[in-house]
C-alpha cells in the first residue's frame, strides 16, 4: 500500500492563535512558565554539572538533560512565534552550558560523563542516554528553525554521527536501543532539519531493532545503576504473570504490536516514532501496527479527558477497560505523547478520528495540567480527588512541566495540515494560518468563540485563484451542523468523509465559509467493563468535559446524583476562571439524616433536590484545594 496523504504540518510560526481560550494561555506560557522553568533548571541543579560544579556536590539525575532540552525546545518555538531578544540571549546561555560537556568523540551526556564515566552505553534500560539524546535532537531542530543558528544543531549532529557509529545492524556495532523510547522521533526531527538520510536510517534501525531476540536488556550488565524501581517493576510483572519486557515495548518487534502495554510515556513515544518511519518509508506493516495500537488505546484505555496510563505502579497501561478514577495516573507527558502519535497518524491517513482525540487532550487534560498562572503543574492528572491533589511548582523528575510548555509553544502546528491538493482545518480557534495548496500560498483565518460556541467563520485567501479541497473536520461529538459558502447554505457535498467535510472548488481571495456546530450538553457513559463508572455519567459540551468541584458544591460530591430528566443549563461567566461556560442543573443529593446512628438499614436511600454547578475540567483546581469528580451517579 502506498500512503497517499502525506499531509504537512505547518511550523508553529505560520499559525497565529487568538481568542479568549488560547491567546492568554500561550502568553502565560511565554511570560510566566518559561521563566519559571529556567529558574527550576538553575536552582534545581539541572545545569550544575555543565556550570562546573563538582559531581560529588549534587545528586544529579540521569533524566535532567531531557528537561533542559524540553525547555530549549519550548523557548525556541516561542521565539519562532514572537521574537524576544531577551529570551534569545537566555537561550544562547543555556545552549552554551549544555554543549560545554561534549566530549571529543561527540558524546554529549553530563550524567554519564561526570557521574558514571565507566557506564557509557552499559545500562541502556535505566540510564536514558538515547532518550536524552532524542530530546536534544528535537530541541536542536526547533532552535535552528526559530533562529537559523547552528550553535546547538552542529554539536547535536556530531552527537548523532557518533551514535550512528556505535549502534546499528552492521557488524561491530551495538544492537541495542534505549529503555525509554524518544530517540526515534528525535532522529526524524534532525533528518527533517538537516536532510541527512543517515539520521532517518538510524531512526528506522531503532524502531525495527526493539523487540528482536535476544532481547537487548537480557544481555546488559546485571544490576540497576540509576532507576530505583527496577526491582519493584520486575516483581510487579512477575506477580501479574506478564512479560517484564512489556514495560518498554521490547517484548515484540514493532510490526507485531497490537496492544498498548507498559509505561504509557514510553509506549506513545515509541508509537509516534513508528508512525514517523511509516510516513517516511511508506511502511504498510508499521502503519497497520500503529492503527491497531491507536484503536486499542482509544477504544479500551483512554480516560474521558484524553489521559492515558491507568496503572500507578508502572505509570502505564493496565488491563483493557481498567480506568479507575481515584488512582488514575494519566501523566501529562503521556497525553502529550498521545498528541504526537495522533498528529502523525492524521498526516498518514487524513482521518478526522485522530484530530478528535487531539482535541480531547487540548481542551481538557493539557490546560488542566498547568495552573492558570503558569507556575504550578500536575504530573499525574487526577480524574477524581478528595481534595488532596494540588499542582506543584517543581518535581524531582520534572519532565511534565517543560513537556506541557513545548506542546503549548508549538500548538499552532496541530491546528492545520496541508498538501498540494488540500488544506485541512483540524482544530477550531480564532487564528490565522499561512499554508500552501493548489500550487500557491493560502491564508486561512478563523473567527470563533470556540470551544464555548460552535459558530466558526472562515475566510480563505489564496495568493491567486486555485483549485484545491478545503477539509473541515466534523467533530465526532457533533450530531447537527451546517455550512454556508459566501452566504449561501450548502445542501450538497457536506456529508463528512473520514471525519471531514470536503469542499473542492476553485478558491478565490476572500471566499467566506461559516460552519455551525451545535453544542448541546451531553451525558457521556462509559463501557460497562469500566467498573468505576457503572451507573454514572459525565457531562460534556462540545469538546469540553465538565467536573464538579467542592468550591461550587458540597465536599462529599459522591452524594450528588444527576437524574436522566434533569434540565441542564449553560451559562457563560466572563469573570470566572478566565471566562468559561458553566453547566448548572437540579440534581439530587443523598440525605444523611434519618439513619439514627445505624451503619446499615433496609429502607431505600432518601434524596433531596440539589442545585449543582459544573465547571470545565480544563480549569479545575485553580481556586484552592477541594474535592473534584467527573463521573456522577445517574438515576
Amino acid at each position: 500500500m502506498v500512503l497517499t496523504y502525506r499531509l504537512n504540518a505547518p511550523p508553529c510560526s505560520a499559525v497565529r492563535l487568538e481568542g479568549r481560550f488560547w491567546k492568554p494561555r500561550l502568553e502565560t506560557n511565554r511570560t510566566k512558565t518559561l521563566p519559571h522553568l529556567l529558574q527550576m533548571l538553575r536552582s534545581g541543579g539541572r545545569l550544575a554539572l555543565q556550570s562546573g560544579a563538582p559531581a560529588s556536590s549534587i545528586d544529579y539525575k540521569m533524566y535532567w538533560e531531557t528537561e533542559i532540552a524540553r525547555y530549549i525546545e519550548a523557548a525556541s518555538d516561542c521565539l519562532a512565534c514572537r521574537y524576544d531578544a531577551g529570551l534569545d540571549a537566555l537561550l544562547d546561555g543555556v545552549i552554551t552550558l549544555t554543549v560545554s560537556v561534549q566530549q571529543p568523540d561527540g558524546y554529549l551526556n553530563a550524567y554519564i560523563t561526570h557521574i558514571k564515566p565507566d557506564k557509557r552505553w552499559k545500562h541502556l534500560f535505566t540510564c536514558h542516554e538515547l532518550y536524552n539524546a532524542g530530546a536534544l535532537m528535537e530541541a536542536a531542530a526547533a532552535h535552528f528553525r526559530a533562529t537559523g543558528k547552528r550553535t546547538l544543531l552542529e554539536p547535536v549532529c556530531r552527537y548523532a554521527d557518533y551514535i550512528d557509529s556505535v549502534f546499528g545492524a552492521e557488524d561491530g556495532k551495538l544492537k541495542g536501543y534505549c529503555g525509554h523510547p524518544g530517540v526515534e522521533m528525535g532522529l526524524v526531527s534532525l533528518y527533517q532539519a538537516t536532510g541527512n538520510p543517515r539520521y532517518l536510517s538510524l531512526a528506522r534501525y531503532f524502531v525495527e531493532q526493539r523487540g528482536q531476540l535476544p532481547n537487548w536488556f537480557d544481555t546488559e550488565e546485571t544490576g540497576s545503576t540509576a532507576l530505583y524501581w527496577v526491582d519493584s517493576l520486575r516483581n510487579f510483572y512477575r506477580n501479574h504473570n506478564r512479560d517484564f519486557h512489556e514495560f518498554n515495548q521490547s517484548h515484540l518487534p514493532a510490526r507485531r504490536l497490537r496492544e498498548a502495554v507498559g509505561h504509557a510515556v514510553r509506549a506513545v513515544y515509541f508509537y509516534a516514532g513508528m508512525a514517523d518511519i511509516a510516513l517516511e518509508y511508506d511502511d504498510e506493516g508499521l502503519m497497520d501496527a500503529c492503527i491497531a495500537l491507536w484503536e486499542d488505546i482509544c477504544g479500551k484505555r483512554m480516560y474521558v479527558t484524553g489521559g492515558v496510563g491507568d496503572e500507578y505502579a508502572i505509570e502505564g497501561f493496565g488491563p483493557a477497560y481498567h480506568l479507575p478514577n481515584g488512582s488514575a495516573y494519566a501523566e501529562t507527558c503521556a497525553a502529550a505523547g498521545l498528541v504526537f502519535f495522533g498528529d502523525r497518524m492524521l498526516r498518514l491517513t487524513g482521518e478526522g478520528r485522530y484530530a478528535d482525540v487531539i482535541e480531547r487532550v487540548l481542551y481538557n487534560l493539557l490546560p488542566a495540567s498547568v495552573s492558570l498562572d503558569g507556575t504550578a503543574f500536575f504530573y499525574q492528572n487526577p480524574q477524581q480527588s478528595d481534595g488532596s491533589a494540588t499542582r506543584q511548582e517543581i518535581f524531582t523528575c520534572a519532565c511534565c512541566p517543560p513537556n506541557a510548555a513545548r506542546l503549548l509553544a508549538s500548538l499552532g502546528s496541530y491546528f492545520y495540515a496541508y498538501n498540494d491538493e488540500a488544506v485541512y482545518v483540524n482544530q477550531y480557534a480564532s487564528s490565522e494560518a499561512r499554508l500552501h495548496a493548489g500550487g500557491t500560498g493560502v491564508t486561512v483565518e478563523q473567527e470563533t468563540n470556540y470551544p464555548w460556541d460552535g459558530a466558526i467563520n472562515l475566510t480563505v485567501t489564496p495568493d491567486r485563484p486555485a483549485e484545491f479541497t478545503l477539509c473541515l473536520r466534523l467533530p465526532a461529538w457533533c450530531q447537527h451542523y451546517g455550512v454556508a459558502l459566501n452566504g449561501e447554505e450548502l445542501k450538497e457535498g457536506i456529508i463528512p468523509i473520514n471525519g471531514y467535510i470536503r469542499l473542492k472548488r476553485q478558491w478565490r481571495q476572500g471566499d467566506a465559509l461559516s460552519l455551525r456546530l451545535e453544542m448541546p450538553v451531553t451525558r457521556a457513559r462509559a463501557h460497562p467493563r469500566v467498573s468505576d463508572n457503572i451507573g454514572k455519567v459525565a457531562l460534556a459540551r462540545g469538546p469540553v468535559v465538565y467536573c464538579l468541584e467542592e468550591t461550587d458544591n458540597i465536599h462529599e460530591l459522591e452524594r450528588i446524583c444527576i437524574p436522566e430528566d434533569a434540565v441542564l443549563n449553560v451559562e457563560h461567566r466572563e469573570d470566572l476562571l478566565g471566562g468559561i461556560c458553566v453547566i448548572t442543573g437540579e440534581g439530587r443529593k443523598l440525605r444523611l439524616d434519618g439513619w439514627n446512628g445505624a451503619l446499615y438499614r433496609a429502607e431505600p436511600a432518601d434524596w433531596e433536590p440539589y442545585y449543582f454547578t459544573a465547571v470545565p475540567y480544563a480549569v479545575w483546581g485553580n481556586r484552592g484545594s477541594g474535592a473534584m469528580r467527573i463521573w456522577m451517579g445517574s438515576m
